[in-house]
Parts: structure tokens; sequence; C-alpha cells
């Protein structure tokens, strides 16, 4: 919803420029819009809403509001006055009848606007109709109710199965189990679910059962196995198909599998196995019986004649039973040739037994088995036997027959033969192909399940799950990043955090169950599933995954625990036809029962209904089609669904009709149960709502194309960037031969076209250029009148001259519409049809018309942004001038007040040098003769100690006292002492004054040296040891050098700035205890902070002085900024950043010379100075 306050409408109408981007805004806007003043008169107001209430062309604007809608209810006057007093209304919803007597559903908000004093002027009000939203959110709720049935229908069936059938996940758990599955285990579905088969069976069969599951999730490829598993103490045998589970993408999630009990059939044939072993070892016996017998028949030939008839006899028998067995039965040689087969043998290739004799194995066996009879012939003559294995063979007919074989090499005569015996297994076959169809079935109806499916960034981000805000209550920005764990169970949140980091971090599948907090406050339990999508470089593009609700299953479980409740109340009360019909073995179909709704229906009595077939009931053409419905289940072997037309007496009635099989405890089939739904009104509402849909989709493609080429429009502020992507859009969208951009120059003279811009076929020649206006007639005039210029055959054009011009140009069909800027310029975009006469629809002057409304709006953009981008270009140039010159006066005032301040300074030094100077001078002159003075008393007192040995007792005492000898030793050191002070501060006292030159202002010839000295004597207390570390050593290696023209003064305030951040550098490096030395070559001798002063000639006309320490040294980033004024790396109120750049002013532009730094991080830091010997 837009929100438009503290608007003065006037500031709006005041410019012509507002005016014309405010009317285009009216014109397009898809919202409602209307300004009134305080006394509810119209301002403005938009198209939509004259078109929303069906206002047409009224001119309304000083109309009151009431008086436009005479019968409005008190309750919007009253709302109205609310905002009048500063309020703000709104409603997402709100119904709003119609004069009509139709209703729509609308969203509004009324602000109140204030003019330039802060006063409310009046209200504007915004509205959207929403109606054909909200008949898209009832069309789908009522969908997501019917989806919802199926579901529980789907359970229902589910449960009915009497073979036991499951779902597991990746991990082998169990995530869904039928009633009949937790019978053969022999636990209930609830201690089933969520445990593996090692938690439910013995280790050994858990392992194996676990083994073949991954198996087939790895090859993804549908099994038949056997497998065991213990129920009861007992050990069964079942025969499993397994087959895997994908999500929309194909990724394997899991496994579906139903199993079938068949310990009966492996009991005997464990039997029939022992029977037979039995069998060798009879004749193991009889044969030894043999030998011995015919031993004695060598003996009696008589008896031997007697053993040949019954050994004939005998073998007579076994062809007898051989004949008779059901079980196909052959002989063969090694190259596949037939010696003997029984009847059943033949009767499986659908063959008398002398037109199978003439065959080989090899006719019978599709190709497809070439590789698998090859190894079972090098099993048969590696270990004497093959088999048993599957196969099929070519039936006489043409079609397949599923049989298993075996065999083993016999000897006749010297001999071998291969025996072999062959089994039909057609019918097993044809039920595990049912089964797999049934499966199939489950798992699409398992993949259209509503579920909670999600998708998060690479970095497992989320941005939005409209489905989890939905069942959570969270807004947007509570979902997004990895906030939604707010919505989970507290108990929960930490852990799934870190399963979803682990995966995301390892790009593994993440698979856990959290407790998610629904609107309502409550917890349910969620089963969650998530796999990485990989790109095709390997990195994650995104993750996808899915939450399912464990509780519903849950309550399915519950609820099937009452299933026979629940379906007798169903059979009785439910508003649908219930019916069952009987499945005799001999394939009749006869209806045994029926619910009361399908009585009142059908008009039929239970009774009437009970034993009668099909056609019975329905007569012989309809009961033919029933029949044949109920015919397809069977062969199916599983539920099947479908829509009919029943008629009962003159009624028709749509219904979807669901037929669901029942078998017995032998898996025959031998119940049908059937229900119907009347779908008679949703047929109805399907096609009102396919209908609605087309209409929907139909205009929801026009907004989508328009939205496309607005954006390819406005992806450009450059005027010929939109002009020249708005035609090839339009050629593009329309499907055009040429599409070209135009202006019209009325001022011109002549009056002319500007073609500025073209999209064509590579065919066609191109029109681009200037043409008089006269050319097309009329044509001007009316696109001066704003009229969209539509021809659908050049031939047809009343104007000769327009005709002549557009033939000329090989055009059949043409479309103008004309474009009014915001400068007032007048464009054209224009649509030709070269190659057949084009019949232009509303719909596409409808949406050029729309796409030149974006234009407008994209060539205003345009213009302001050009104008824009005109006045910033001329303020930037302002403030570059405004920002030089400030940094000029800063710089100016920089060095004002550090020549000021140096000056200031001079005049101080060189006053206290002269203060100092005078007494010191008198006091080193009298020393001279304070040192005469005192030798001369020695002197005398040395003549008093020889002629007087023993003095006075007084006097003596006296000598004690003042420590005479001590005295003597010690006068002559301290007047030294005093005299060399004296001399020291004469010596400082004239490096102040030639430091200060205050007396050599110009330029003149000094030694350089002697400066540097005067600096360094200067900074002598600095560089000395101090309590808290140690000396600053000062290395001096100094060229020959000339004396150099320079301003002294101004020279060593260049010095005195070097050494000084020299010194400030090493202390700071001392500080944090960690010296770095600079160059290793240089500094291999430097074990203490060292600063190294150079000096030398070089290019013979001039002199660099180098001054270096070994400190941390700089950055590049530092070192890029030294010399820029205030610039400090120091802290506040330790150094102004006008030292270096005063230096570089001296150095480069009093001198015009150079200075430079050489540094880097961990390399100390040296700067360079290189001035002319001579200015």
């Amino acid at each position: 919803m837009y929100r438009f306050t503290q608007i003065d409408p006037q500031l709006l109408i005041d410019s012509r420029a507002n005016q014309e981007l405010f009317r285009l805004f009216l014109e397009h806007t898809p919202v409602a819009i209307a300004m009134f003043d305080r006394q509810m008169h119209y301002i403005l107001a938009s198209r939509r809403w004259l078109i929303d209430y069906n206002l047409g062309n009224q001119n309304i604007i000083g109309r009151s509001h009431y008086e436009v809608f005479e019968e409005i209810p008190d309750r919007w006057k009253k709302i109205h006055q609310r905002c009048l007093a500063g309020a703000v209304e709104k409603s997402e919803e709100d119904l709003f009848p119609r004069a009509d007597g139709t209703t729509d559903w609308v969203r509004w908000e009324i602000h109140p606007w204030r003019n330039i004093a802060g006063e409310i002027g009046g209200i504007i009000m915004f509205t959207e109709v929403i109606t054909e939203r909200k008949q898209a959110e009832l069309a789908l709720k009522q969908t997501q109710e019917e989806l919802q049935a199926n579901a529980s229908l789907l359970s229902a069936v589910i449960e009915g199965i009497p073979d036991p059938l499951f779902v597991k996940d990746l991990k082998g758990r169990y995530a869904m189990l039928n009633a009949a599955g937790a019978k053969v285990i022999g636990k209930p579905v609830e201690e089933i679910i969520g445990k593996d088969d090692t938690e439910i069976f013995p280790q050994e069969i858990g392992r194996q059962l676990k083994q073949n599951d991954r198996r087939i999730m790895k090859t993804g490829e549908t099994q038949v196995l056997e497998e065991v598993a213990s129920e009861k103490g007992m050990t069964r045998t079942f025969l499993s198909t397994k087959s895997v589970y994908r999500d929309p993408q194909g990724n394997v999630i899991g496994l579906i599998g139903i199993v079938r009990d068949i310990t009966a059939r492996k009991l005997a044939e464990e039997a029939l196995t022992k029977t037979n072993e039995k069998l060798e070892i009879e004749i193991e016996e009889r044969t030894r019986k043999l030998k011995q017998t015919i031993e004695r028949l060598k003996k009696e030939i008589a008896e031997r004649k007697l053993v040949e008839k019954t050994l004939a006899e005998t073998e007579l028998h076994n062809r007898y039973l051989l004949d008779r067995c059901p079980i196909g039965l052959a002989l063969c040689r090694m190259d596949g040739k037939l010696v003997y087969i029984n009847p059943a043998y033949a009767a499986i290739m659908g063959r008398t037994v002398e037109e199978t004799l003439k065959l080989r194995d090899w006719d019978i066996t599709p190709e497809k088995y070439v590789n698998q009879e090859q190894m079972q012939l090098v099993s048969l003559r590696k270990t004497g036997q093959y088999g048993p294995y599957e196969k099929e063979y070519i039936h006489k007919d043409g079609h397949l027959v599923s049989v298993v074989s075996a065999g083993l090499i016999v000897e006749k005569d010297g001999e071998k033969f291969v025996w072999s015996y062959v089994q039909d297994i057609s019918d097993r076959k044809q039920a595990e192909q049912a089964l797999r169809q049934s499966e199939e079935r489950y798992r699409s109806l398992v993949t259209a399940t509503s579920q909670i499916v999600w998708v998060v960034d690479p970095q497992g981000q989320t941005i939005d799950i409209p489905e989890w805000r939905a069942y959570t209550g969270q807004t947007v920005e509570e979902v997004r990043g990895l906030r939604w764990l707010s919505a989970l169970h507290p108990e929960d949140c930490d852990r799934t955090a870190k399963v979803w980091v682990e995966a995301v971090t390892n790009k593994t599948l993440y698979d856990t169950e959290y407790r998610i907090r629904s609107k309502d406050g409550t917890y349910r339990y969620f089963s969650v599933r998530a796999v990485p999508v990989l790109a095709e470089d390997g990195n994650v593009r995104e993750w996808v995954g899915i939450c399912t609700d464990i509780h519903d299953r849950k309550l399915a479980e519950e609820a099937l625990q009452q299933k026979e409740e629940f379906l007798r109340s169903i059979y009785e009360g439910v508003e649908q036809t219930v019916f069952v019909v009987d499945v005799r073995e001999d394939g009749e179909l006869h209806y045994i029962g029926i619910n009361p709704v399908g009585e009142r229906i059908s008009g039929l009595s239970s009774n009437e209904w009970y034993g009668k077939t099909p056609e019975e009931i329905f007569g012989p053409v309809l009961g033919a089609s029933v029949r044949q419905r109920y015919t397809k289940c069977l062969e199916a072997g599983a539920t099947i669904s479908y829509e009919e037309c029943v008629t009962f007496g003159d009624v028709d009635t749509y219904a979807l009709t669901n037929l669901t099989p029942l078998r017995d405890e032998e898996g025959r089939i031998y119940r049908i149960i059937g229900t119907v739904n009347d779908i008679t009104e949703r047929k109805l509402a399907e096609e009102a709502l396919r209908r609605s849909e087309e209409q929907l989709r139909q205009k929801a493609q026009r907004e989508q194309l328009l939205n496309r080429v607005s954006s390819q429009i406005r992806q450009s502020l450059d005027l010929n960037t939109i002009l020249a992507t708005t035609v090839q859009q339009i050629r593009s969208l329309l499907q055009i031969d040429r599409c070209l951009f135009i202006w019209y120059l009325p001022n011109a003279f002549p009056p002319a076209w500007n073609v500025v811009h073209e999209a064509k076929n590579d065919d066609l020649f191109s029109i681009l250029g200037d043409y008089p206006a006269d050319v097309t007639g009329s044509l001007a005039q009316k696109h001066l009148n704003w009229e969209i210029y539509r021809v659908d055959d050049i031939e047809t054009i009343a104007d000769p001259v327009e005709r002549q011009f557009f033939q000329s140009l090989g055009y059949k069909s043409l479309l103008d519409v004309p474009i009014q800027t915001g400068s007032g310029a007048i464009g054209v975009v224009a649509c030709m049809q070269h190659n057949y006469v084009r019949s232009w629809t509303d719909e596409e002057v409808e949406l050029l018309q729309a796409v030149c409304d974006q234009l407008a709006i994209a060539i205003a953009q345009a213009e302001l942004y050009a104008q824009s981008q005109n006045s910033a270009r001329i303020a930037e140039e302002k403030a570059q001038q405004l920002e030089q010159a400030l940094r000029e006066l800063q710089q100016t005032q920089a060095q004002l007040i550090q020549t000021e301040k140096m000056s200031s300074l001079g005049q101080l030094v060189a006053g206290v040098a002269h203060e100092i100077n005078n007494p010191v001078n008198f006091i080193h002159g009298n020393l001279t003769h304070v040192d005469e003075y005192t030798q001369d008393l020695l002197r005398l007192i040395q003549l008093y100690q020889k002629h007087y040995p023993e003095p006075n007792p007084e006097i003596e005492t006296e000598i004690e006292d003042i420590d005479l000898d001590f005295l003597i030793k010690d006068l002559p050191k301290m007047l030294n002492s005093m005299n060399i002070g004296t001399q020291r501060i004469r010596q400082i006292v004239l490096s102040l004054r030639n430091f200060s030159r205050l007396d050599e202002a110009e330029m003149k010839p000094v030694d350089i040296h002697e400066g540097i000295e005067n600096t360094l004597l200067i900074l002598q207390n600095r560089l000395k040891a101090k309590p808290d570390r140690c000396e600053i050593m000062v290395i001096k290696e100094y060229g020959k050098l000339p004396e150099i023209e320079c301003y002294a003064g101004q020279l060593n305030q260049v010095f005195m700035n070097l050494l000084n951040n020299a010194i400030d550098a090493l202390e700071e490096v001392i500080a944090n205890r960690s010296l770095v030395m600079g160059n290793s070559q240089q500094n291999t001798n430097y074990q203490l902070p060292t600063i190294r002063i150079v000096t030398e000639i070089f290019n013979k006309d001039w002199v660099k002085i180098r001054i270096g320490d070994n400190g941390a040294g700089m950055t590049e980033q530092v070192k890029n900024r030294l010399f820029d004024p205030f610039f400090t790396t120091k802290p506040v109120g330790k150094g102004t950043g006008l030292g270096l750049a005063i230096s570089y002013q001296i150095v480069v532009e009093k001198h015009r010379g150079q200075l430079n730094c050489i540094s880097a991080p961990g390399q100390g830091s040296e700067f360079a100075i290189a001035i002319p010997i001579r200015q």
C-alpha cells in the first residue's frame, strides 16, 4: 500500500514539470488514489479510482465525496472525521457492497495530508480491489481439503493391505509401518517407528537387513530379496520387494518395501532338499548293492537275466513318473540339443514334445540372456551343476514365460549329458509386478502430500519460508538468517543449531527431529530432512529441506487401532456410497453389500443388491463397463480410481470411484471394496475455476510480459539506451518485422520526422534519418491529437499521400502510438509488418499502450537524471574549487603560524642566549683570577706548614674541622669543573644563536655539518640514557662538503623536525619492548637504538643529507600521507601534523630540492634531503 503524508497538493500543481509527472503517476498507478480537502471535496483522483468505483468519465474534481456516493454508510463518515483529526486508518481486507448488488473485497488506507504550515489540509485515500486474490485463496483452500481427504483414504488403504508395508529413511530407521508389519514384528507400531533393524531384530539379522537396504539405496534399483526375521523366538523367511523413493529433484531420500511371508514355502523347499539328500543316500546304497549284484551276475547268468528284466521294468516305471511330473524335466547334450523332455517341459513352451525336441535350448531363450547363460555354462563345466536361477523362455505364441531352472551333468554310456528341471513362475512374477505398481502408486501419493518444504542459501541462511511463517506465525524478519530457531522448543534449539551448522559446514545430509511452536502456542514434533543441491563446480548452490509433521502420523496410528469402529462408522454414516464385491474362484463378480447411502441413491435395498452381477444391476451395456473396471482392479492387484457418470432413474451423477482389492491369507483377491464420491458440484466448480484460471493466466501473462519489458527499459537512465531497448523489446514481444522510435519536430522548418532508433529483421533496409512531415499526409495532425494510428492493411488507407509513402517503404500493416514527454517533446512508437497483412488485436494495442506509458515514465526519469547529473557535475566542480581553496588557506594559515612561532622562538632563543652569555662570560673571565688566587693561597699554606710544623692548638683544631688536606686536593678540581661548565654553557649559547640564525635570515653559504651539530647539541638531553631506557646512539658519516647556499635557520628547522621524529619513533619502539633493526646489511652492528646521519655529494652539484633510524618503520598508507598538513600518527596533544609538511615546503619550495622517505614495517625509516649546492 502506498503512503502519502505531509504533502501540499498545491506544490504539485505549481510546477509544470511536477504537474506532468504527477499526472502520469495518477494515470498509471495500479492503486486507486483520491485526495480531498477538509470539506471532503475532491482535489485529485486517479484513473484507477474512476474505474474501480464505476465513475466512468465523470468530472468529480471539486464535488463532495458524499454527493458522488449518496448512500455512503455513517461508518465511513466517522472514519473520515477521525483522519481529518490526524488519525491514520487502514484495513487489509474489507467487504465493499456495490450499487448493482455485487460485493468486492478491498484493501484500503486513509492518511491526513498537511500543508507547508503543518496544518491538516485534508485526507488521501488509497484503495485496492483484491477480489480475485480472495477467490484464488478460497479455491486453494478447497483443493487442500480435498487433498486431505484423499490422504486419509490412502492411509486406510495402506492399513488394509494384508502384507507388511514399510518406509525407511536414509539411516534405515522406520518412518512408516502398517498394522500388518507391526503384527509380523510382534511389537506396537509406536515402539518400532524411529528405530532401525538392529534395534528390533537380533544383531546378525539386523545387520544383514541394513546391509541390503544400503545396497539398494546406493544403486537405486528395485530388488526382490529373501530376508529372515525373528517373530516370537521363531525365525521366519520373507520375500521382500524394496525400492528407493526420491524427492522432486530425484535425490534418494529413503526406501519403500513390501514383504510376504514365504516361511511355509521355504520349509517345503528344505523338506524337499532333505528328501533329495535321502534319495541320494539311498541311490548310493543301491549303487553299492548293484555292484554286488553285478558280481554275483557274472557267476550266475540266469540271475543276471532276471536282474536285467527287473531293471527294464524299473526304467519303464521311472519314465512313467517323469512323464506325469508337473515340473519340466529335460535331458540334453552339452551342445544344447534336447534328447529327452517330459510333457510338462513342452507345456511350458506351449508346444508338443515332438516340436520341442527339434529345438535347442538356445532357440527358445531370448538374446538378452546370452551373458547369463554363458555364466551358468561356465559354472556347469567347472562344478558339474548350475542354478537355480531365473530366466525366460519364448512361448510358441511369442510371449515370454518366466521360469526357474537348475541342472547337473550326468554320464550315460561314456557321454556327458545335462539333466535339468524347469518350473513355471509366471504367476509369482505377475504378483511381484502388481506389488511394484502398488509401490509406485504409493510413492506418487507420498510425494503429493502437503508438507513444509523450504529452500535456503549456500551458507544455510534463511531469506524467507512462507509455509514456515504460515505455521508458526512469525514475520519475515523473525525467520531471516537463523532466527527461525526461536520458533523451536527451548530444549531443541541448541542441538538443532549444532546439527544444522555441522551439516552446512560439511555439506552433508541434514536429518533431525524437533518441536515447532504453532501460531496457537502449542508444540508439535516434526521430522526434518535437508540435502545440499550442488552446482556444476561442486559448490553448494542451495539447501532444500522438508519438515514432516510426525504428530499427524501418530494420530493416524492411534486411529488405525480403532479401525474397525472407525470403518463401521464410515460405512454406516458417511455421505458416500460404499459397496463390497465378492470375487469368486471362477472369476465371477457378485455384490454382497452396500451402505445406506448407496441404497438411497440407487433406489435398491441391500437385499436387492445382494448376489447380483453388474449386468443385473446396471444392464448389459453399463454393466459390462463396470465389470471391466473391476477386472482392471483385479489385474492391477491394487487400488484404482476413476471418474464416471452413473445414471439412476433419469438423474446423471458424476462420481469418483475407488476400488480397493482385499486378499486372503493365500494372497488371492477375494473382495473388492468400492467407495463412490458424488463430485457433481466439484465438476461444475472445476469448470468454473478452469475458466477463471484461464482469464487470470492471460492477465498474468500480459502483466509478466509488461513487467519484463518495463524492467528492461528501466535498467538504464541513458535516453538512447532506453529507446534502443524499447524498440528491441517491443519487436520481440509482438513478433513484428520492424519497430521504430520517431521524434516529431513541429518547430523544424519544415516540420519533420526524425527516426532515431530501429529494430528490424536482418533482410530489411534501414530507414533511420529525417523525413519531411508532409510525406505522411495528415498523420502528423493525428499524432498531435494523441490518436493511435492503427492500420491492418495499408491498401485500405484513404489518404493517397499516406498510402503511397507507406507502400514505398514496403509496409503491409502499421500501428503507431504517440508519446508526450515531460519536456513537451512528441515521440511515436511505430510497429510495422512487411511480409503479410496483420490484424492488430485489442490486446496487442493495449499492451503497446502500457509499454508506451512505461516508456514515457522512463524518458521522464532519464531527462530528470540528465538534469541531476549536470547539476551534480556543476556542484562537484564548485566543491572541488572550494576544497582546493580551503586546502591552500589551511596550508597558508599553518605556514604563517609556524613562521610566527619560529620567529618568536628565534627571538626568545636570541634573547635568552644574550642574557645568559653576559654573566657566563663574567664568570668565565674571573675563573682565571680565582685559580691564580687559589694557587697563591695554597703555596702560602704550604710555607706555613713547612716553617711551623707544630701549630697552635686552636689552629690545629680548625685544620681538623675543615679537613684542610681534602680541601687542598679538591679545590683545584672544583675550579677546573667550573671552567668546563662555563665553556659548555658558552657552546650551548653559541649553538642556540647559530640555530636561530636571526642574523642570517637571507640565503648565504653555510657549513651544513655545523647546523647538524648544533641541532644534536640542543637535542642532547633527549639522546642520553635515562632511567627507563638506554642511550640513543648517533652515528655520523659526514662527507667532504663545501659550504652550501641555503636559508640556514629554515634548514636547521628541517633537521630538528626529522631528528625529533626519529627520536620519537625509537622511544616508541623501546617502550613497546620490540625494537626492530633496519636493513640487515646496514644495521648488523646496531644492537641499540640508533640514528644514522650521512652526508654526501651526488651529481656534482647536489648535496644529500640522509637521516635514518632503526625504529618500527611505517606502512605504505602512512608514507603516502606523511607530508599532508595536519596528518599525524602521534597521540592527541603530542603532534600537530605540521612538522613534515613545513619541512617539505622548506626543502622543495624554498630550496628547489627533494625530500623523500624510504620505509617499510620492521625496516626502520630514512629521510633523504637533496638540495643544490648553489641556488
